[in-house]
């Protein structure tokens, strides 16, 4: 099989590259990430005047009708430079709801200004005393005539904080499934919180009551919706992974070149360069995971037991490389001027980010049974 991106989706990767790189350094995220809103609004301009937030949006909604394996370049290269711009979190996957789920009409009227970068969404599902895989939610939607309003608390939102539009699961009446609901955020009734997250990024809490709320599509059950929603954000997170892991990798070999001790580089030193070669082995692993999990996507196959298997995999990988990394830099790999430190924080927030390795190995060690056996 041919594992290779074409030159369009290699140009399409180069460019977010040196895009990036010539935005951030590591003492220019560190003050990003300061700031109250924690990325660069001129960098996002920058960002949708190539075309990248539309990327997977199609024509006709204003975007560039692209796949998933040009979704997945993208964010590979988000995780190389670790850029704290929301791509996964107020494009992604809040743009894929409204496109799997919205009508005609609310497609037109919200990505066209998501692609040109002045609208962003937020998906706002998880709630506290939940942990994946439980979908449940608490938060109900109560109708009265063809009026919506929301009533519950969510936490955490992915970026949140600074959402224009907020895409809110909620249990429908009558336990007819849990439903989609856009939500203004200026709306009455709603507050939210924002807080800054150990790997730089941002969060919000929101609390909402008697909140009015738009239905997506004709405001039925989108369970399924959701699930292939979070599929694809495992995805996109095992691509932004393995970007992260190799930045981390290189960071951490040529530490070993330039460092010496007792007079000579640390990678003369047999059990470091054993080590740095066992991290380029769990990288490996983890791409080839991450590839199998977007190659199925393009293959129309949204199925959460291959993303199970590639987020089992890249935890394990980040979780190591990480702890390898940090040791091999000693000191100064706690320091926050240094990148690595930052790198193995993200990386750590994406292992535990809808799943763990533990979750993932639970869920799939109960569905063995279910697979056919092979004949001897």
């Amino acid at each position: 099989m041919n594992f290779e991106l074409t030159d369009e989706q290699q140009m399409l990767a180069d460019t977010t590259k040196d895009l990036l790189a010539r935005s951030y350094d590591a003492e220019k995220r560190n003050a990003v990430t300061a700031t109250e809103r924690g990325w660069s609004t001129e960098v996002w301009q920058k960002l949708a005047e190539l075309g990248l937030l539309g990327l997977s949006f199609a024509e006709d909604d204003g975007g560039m009708g692209a796949g998933p394996v040009e979704s997945m370049a993208v964010m590979t290269e988000i995780g190389r430079r670790l850029a704290p711009e929301p791509v996964l979190d107020a494009v992604l996957t809040p743009g894929g709801l409204i496109t799997d789920a919205g009508t005609a009409d609310q497609r037109a009227k919200i990505l066209p200004g998501v692609a040109e970068g002045t609208t962003l969404l937020a998906f706002a599902h998880a709630e506290p005393g939940r942990r994946w895989p439980d979908l449940r939610v608490d938060t109900v939607a109560e109708r009265e005539g063809e009026l919506w309003s929301l009533t519950g608390s969510k936490n955490p939102v992915p970026h949140g904080d600074c959402a224009d539009l907020l895409v809110v699961t909620a249990q429908l009446p009558h336990d007819e499934g849990i439903g989609l609901f856009v939500v203004r955020a200026d709306a009455e009734g709603l507050t939210r919180r924002g807080y800054a997250t150990h790997d730089g990024l941002r969060g919000a809490q929101l609390e909402l009551r008697e909140v009015e709320a738009e239905p997506l599509g004709d405001g039925g059950d989108e369970s399924t919706t959701i699930t292939a929603a979070i599929v694809r954000t495992q995805a996109a997170l095992c691509a932004e992974a393995v970007g992260a892991m190799e930045e981390a990798l290189r960071l951490t070999t040529e530490y070993l070149k330039t460092r010496k001790q007792f007079g000579v580089p640390l990678a003369k030193f047999q059990t470091l360069t054993q080590r740095a070669a066992d991290m380029y082995v769990l990288l490996e692993l983890a791409r080839s995971m991450s590839l199998y999990a977007t190659m199925s996507l393009s293959d129309g196959v949204v199925d959460p037991a291959i993303a199970s298997r590639a987020k089992l995999q890249v935890s394990r990988s980040a979780h190591k490389i990480g702890q390898e990394a940090i040791q091999m830099h000693g000191g100064i790999g706690m320091t926050a001027e240094y990148p690595v430190g930052h790198y193995v924080s993200r990386l750590t927030a994406i292992e535990h980010t809808l799943g763990g390795g533990d979750d993932h190995l639970r869920l799939l060690a109960a569905t063995v049974a279910d697979h056919d056996r092979a004949e001897l």
